[in-house]
């Protein structure tokens, strides 16, 4: 188990410019998807499946836009509050678009609620994966007994 976290330690320490990266393919692929028109989609295999896939890739989403926020010199909680609400947003636009691609229904109510559902599920869980022994950070101060120091120290 020693090796996970170290492994998880240097994902924690990468340059904000390579997360950036990360989030700028994500929401590349996003776009690429939503623009293909409605006779191009597979058919699922269950109802409701395309709710499931838009969790999924929100989510995906909300981490790594959380996760870039947490590259900037800001507490957690308001990377974690910028990640869900901006790709939130992005959902939103991407439902928008929909309505402009051929044989697509757009301004779908549900897929929105799936990807703001995935964005915060993403966004929650982003900061205890990636910091996992030093997410201290979520509690206040003042009730914080003898925090742990960071690996390597």
């Amino acid at each position: 188990m020693k090796w996970q976290g170290r492994w998880l330690h240097r994902l924690s320490q990468w340059p904000a410019r390579a997360v950036w990266t990360l989030v700028a393919a994500w929401a590349a692929v996003v776009f690429y998807a939503s623009s293909r028109a409605g006779h191009e989609l597979p058919v699922f295999a269950f109802a409701h499946m395309d709710k499931v896939l838009h969790f999924g890739v929100f989510a995906v989403g909300g981490a790594l836009v959380t996760w870039a926020f947490c590259r900037w010199p800001m507490r957690l909680r308001w990377a974690v509050l910028l990640g869900i609400l901006l790709v939130s947003l992005y959902g939103a636009a991407d439902e928008w678009h929909q309505l402009y691609t051929p044989g697509r229904s757009g301004a779908d109510v549900y897929d929105w609620l799936a990807d703001f559902a995935g964005a915060l599920t993403g966004a929650l869980l982003a900061p205890p994966i990636l910091y996992q022994g030093y997410v201290r950070t979520l509690t206040p101060r003042s009730r914080r007994t003898n925090p742990t120091p960071l690996p390597g120290n």
